[in-house]
């Protein structure tokens, strides 16, 4: 036989466990990873396309063939979730890297960081950034033809 006061109890309990997990279940289930596409591009300052190999955090990103993809072209992007410091914005490195190719649009060289004609570059992108991301390239002065 149980007491009216020990079934009290299981419920405050019960309801206690139950207040304390749901915040957390909430909050687990907003900081998912957040996948978005952007549309890269690099020109030069006449505005002529510069083909260039597109780089995430540093590393060239790859094809489905395993050839470097090169611009212009949709690269899928993954974020993180947000931290609550105002300083951390989730940000990812997107950059791109001038590359000579032949008239097949087979890389001849350039992936491997060899001077060339444009400058390398690159930018914090975020995932309230524009879809479209479009690198300007500098002329590089020292690179000789």
């Amino acid at each position: 036989m149980t007491s009216i006061g020990s079934g009290t109890t299981w419920r405050a309990r019960a309801l206690t466990a139950l207040a304390i997990a749901l915040p957390l279940l909430l909050c687990s289930s907003c900081e998912t990873l957040r996948t978005m596409e952007f549309y890269v591009d690099a020109i030069n300052g006449k505005e002529e396309q510069v083909p260039c190999a597109i780089l995430l955090e540093d590393r060239l990103v790859l094809g489905d063939d395993n050839v470097p993809l090169l611009t212009p072209n949709v690269v899928t992007v993954d974020f993180l979730p947000r931290s609550r410091s105002r300083r951390d914005r989730g940000g990812v490195k997107l950059g791109v890297r001038p590359v000579e190719v032949d008239p097949d649009g087979i890389i001849m060289r350039g992936v491997q960081g060899e001077e060339m004609r444009y400058v390398e570059d690159t930018r914090t992108i975020r995932r309230d950034d524009a879809a479209r991301q479009l690198f300007i390239l500098r002329r590089n002065n020292s690179f000789v033809e």
